[in-house]
């Protein structure tokens, strides 16, 4: 399914974006958590996440998501939607740049927004611990 297909399935649904993601500053405006949490230098967060998401340095590096979402928070959100809704993550990209909000995406695909938030923290803990 194309991502004016998904966009088209969301719409029909009626996922409009919610309010901020509880406790996590995930908004429905940007759709990002800020980055000021994240203390570990850029290759060392790029290396860990790529380790622990298993993402195929051909498919994209760590840095290229960077580079794609702007923002430490969505490359993490990207991932666990990818991983948990069993996507590929160019399905996931593809919404995100069409315009959908993290909520909406993860709606569409039955996500839990607190798993979401879970796993970021969760992530951003690890590699910050490991880094001090």
């Amino acid at each position: 399914m194309g991502a004016s297909s998904l966009l088209l399935a969301a719409a029909s649904l009626g996922m409009a974006a919610d309010s901020d993601w509880p406790g996590t500053g995930v908004g429905h405006s940007t759709g990002t958590l800020s980055d000021t949490l994240w203390t570990a230098n850029e290759s060392t967060i790029a290396e860990k996440l790529s380790n622990r998401y298993q993402v195929s340095r051909s498919t994209y590096t760590m840095e290229q998501l960077h580079q794609k979402l702007g923002d430490w928070n969505d490359v993490v959100t990207a991932l666990v939607i990818t991983q948990k809704a069993s996507q590929k993550i160019d399905n996931i990209l593809n919404l995100r740049k069409s315009g959908l909000d993290w909520d909406q995406i993860s709606r569409y695909y039955n996500v839990s927004r607190d798993d979401v938030r879970h796993e970021v923290e969760s992530v951003k803990k690890d590699i910050n611990k490991n880094n001090k």
